[in-house]
C-alpha cells in the first residue's frame, strides 16, 4: 500500500473557495461611483483615525478604494498606471437595471447619460489625478511650436532672397 494523501485536501469544500474568493475584494464601480457623490466624498476624505487602516485611514484614494500608508504613496498611486485605467473605467456611465431590461426587451431607448467627470480635485492634496497633462496633449504642442519655427524660417529665407536680389 502507498503513503496517504497530503495534498489537496480540500477540493470540493464550498466554503473554502468563496473565503479565498472574497479575501481581497475590491468594490465594484457602481458602490464608487456612489462614494464620488459630492456628499459622500466629503465623508470618504476626511474621515476619523482609526488604528487598524494603513496610515491610519487619513490618506484614501477615492476612485480606487484604497488607504495608503502616507502621502507620498499615495501621490505616486495617482501617476500609477492602475490608478489611470480605474479613472478611465469610472468614465463610462454605471450599469443599470433599466439597462439590463432595455437589453432584455422590455424597455423603452433611453439616450445615455454624459460621462462622468472624475477628474475632480481630492480634499486636500495638492495634486488633481485628472488634470495631469497627458502625452497627447504636449505632442500637439510641441508639434504647433515646430510648425511655427518653420514658417519663421520660411519668412526670413525670403527676405533674404529678397535683399540680395
Amino acid at each position: 500500500m502507498g503513503r496517504l494523501r497530503k495534498k489537496r485536501m480540500h477540493v470540493n469544500d464550498k466554503s473554502i473557495k468563496k473565503k479565498h474568493r472574497t479575501r481581497r475584494r475590491i468594490k465594484d464601480l457602481d458602490q464608487i461611483t456612489e462614494d464620488m457623490e459630492p456628499e459622500n466624498a466629503a465623508k470618504m476624505s476626511n474621515q476619523p483615525r482609526d488604528q487598524d487602516l494603513p496610515g491610519e485611514g487619513q490618506h484614501y484614494c477615492l476612485h480606487c478604494a484604497r488607504y495608503f500608508i502616507n502621502e507620498d504613496a499615495l501621490k505616486k498611486h495617482f501617476k500609477s498606471k492602475l490608478h489611470k485605467r480605474r479613472l478611465t473605467a469610472l468614465r463610462e456611465p454605471v450599469y443599470t437595471q433599466k439597462e439590463a431590461e432595455m437589453a432584455a426587451g422590455m424597455g423603452h431607448y433611453v439616450l445615455p447619460p454624459p460621462p462622468l467627470d472624475v477628474g475632480m480635485k481630492q480634499p486636500g492634496m495638492g495634486i488633481s489625478p485628472g488634470s495631469m497633462g497627458t502625452s497627447l496633449e504636449k505632442r500637439v504642442e510641441r508639434k504647433d511650436k515646430k510648425e511655427n519655427d518653420i514658417n519663421d524660417l520660411i519668412q526670413v529665407s525670403k527676405q533674404l532672397k529678397t535683399m540680395t536680389m
